[in-house]
């Protein structure tokens, strides 16, 4: 299957279903304003809900400067704490990833700045939502280093090299749609290569592939801090290849937002009998992410010759595993 294809852009704003009418699935959009000589650059409110209405995926990229990131830890700490209000004004769930862009050739001398700057973000929106743009080589030291979840790859300054761990890839030269001339993307990684909404997986429209899990006991105060719930190990046992997105259910306890639950820890049961981690993020020292309604986690791929996994979680409304 050849892979789905996106557009970004900012010189102007392609119509939504002009898009879709193109055959492209999906855009990496700005959140950040290009003034007059980029007057598409930043993603409002209303193109938003009208790409939302034609099914158009949507990806989030912060960028001011092309090197930003050479402002190390504070500059990153700053562009997160700005770009997750304006992705939470646009609506979108807090559990989706944010790329920042490295968009210059940075050198290998460069990149502890970059890790410190990726550092930043992570502290404000945590390492499973920190996402990065750059070339090959920049993309290849965030994912070894362990300071991005999420990669977007360009090909310039990467020598004709794909990383095969990237979930986008940014192809060099240009498509015209609606008058607007726009890069072309391929999604890399399959069913989430953070977009929102994730199509393939949980929510309402894919229950006869979801593992429904028990409710656990409501905490006293709904509006408390959801990693105080009271929680629940649950195991899911499988053979051969798994992935995996957790989401919660609905209830209504709870009216300050709309997280619904609290997914702790999680690891893979493997046939030794010793665990291993799904992301640093559910581990005693990454203590756990909450989970908003029916907007589960990325999808996380089973290590091979593993056997299932194992979930601390709180879900007084159910919780449920969407399997892929």
């Amino acid at each position: 299957m050849a892979a789905p294809l996106g557009l970004d852009y900012a010189g102007g704003v392609p119509a939504a279903h002009k898009i879709a009418a193109a055959g492209y699935t999906f855009v990496c959009r700005y959140l950040t304003s290009g003034g007059p000589g980029l007057p598409g650059k930043l993603l409002t409110p209303g193109e938003y809900a009208q790409l939302q209405a034609a099914g158009i995926g949507v990806i989030l990229n912060w960028e001011t400067s092309a090197d930003r990131m050479l402002g190390g830890y504070d500059a990153g700490r700053a562009d997160a704490l700005s770009a997750a209000t304006v992705a939470r004004n646009l609506g979108v769930p807090d559990n989706r990833p944010i790329f920042f862009s490295a968009d210059f050739d940075a050198s290998p001398a460069q990149q502890a700045t970059i890790d410190a700057y990726l550092a930043g973000v992570a502290s404000v929106i945590g390492l499973e939502r920190t996402g990065v743009y750059g070339s090959y080589y920049t993309c290849q030291r965030c994912l070894d280093n362990g300071t991005a979840t999420w990669v977007w790859q360009t090909g310039a300054w990467s020598g004709g090299q794909v990383e095969t761990r990237a979930h986008l890839f940014q192809r060099i030269g240009f498509a015209t749609v609606d008058g607007v001339q726009c890069d072309v993307n391929e999604a890399r990684q399959f069913p989430d290569f953070g977009q929102h909404p994730v199509p393939t997986l949980g929510g309402r429209k894919d229950r006869d592939r979801m593992q429904q899990l028990p409710a656990t006991t409501a905490p006293l105060n709904a509006n408390s801090d959801p990693a105080t719930w009271p929680q629940r190990n649950y195991d899911v046992g499988f053979i051969g290849a798994y992935s995996f997105a957790f989401g919660c259910q609905e209830w209504g306890g709870r009216t300050t937002d709309i997280t619904r639950g609290f997914l702790y820890l999680a690891s893979w049961i493997m046939p030794d009998g010793s665990l291993r981690p799904v992301h640093p993020t559910f581990t005693t020292a990454g203590k756990g992410h909450t989970i908003a309604d029916h907007w589960p986690t990325p999808a996380y791929t089973a290590p091979t010759n593993a056997v299932g996994i194992t979930l601390n979680y709180a879900a007084p409304g159910g919780a449920y595993v969407a399997e892929s």
